[in-house]
């Protein structure tokens, strides 16, 4: 899974501002978030997504200036604000594909 962004695709990192986000994919850190610096691509930091089991697919939205990501066996989307601060959206469903519309909602594709 991926995320397009001006018509190209990237494996599962997306940016806000000056940041560039990366979800990790091993079993062992299934529930972090690596932040990037877009300029010096150094490690800012890593946010911690409570109850992560299994990142699909990650957008953003500047206005809220917060990153959802889909997580397909918890059967959820996650939320991470600009602060690192969590929270989780149950959708009783295998979430696969986000994307945020121009009035800032989030859509999800199953």
């Amino acid at each position: 899974m991926g995320v397009t962004t001006r018509n190209r695709r990237l494996p599962t990192r997306v940016g806000i501002y000056q940041h560039a986000f990366v979800g990790k994919k091993t079993p062992e850190e299934h529930d972090q978030v690596e932040v990037y610096d877009v300029i010096t691509y150094r490690l800012q930091r890593c946010l911690t997504v409570p109850n992560a089991r299994g990142f699909a697919d990650m957008t953003s939205c500047e206005h809220y200036c917060c990153i959802y990501i889909s997580d397909w066996v918890a059967e959820c989307i996650h939320r991470l604000d600009a602060q690192g601060a969590a929270t989780q959206w149950p959708v009783n469903d295998q979430p696969c594909c986000l994307s945020v519309n121009a009035e800032h909602n989030l859509l999800v594709i199953w």
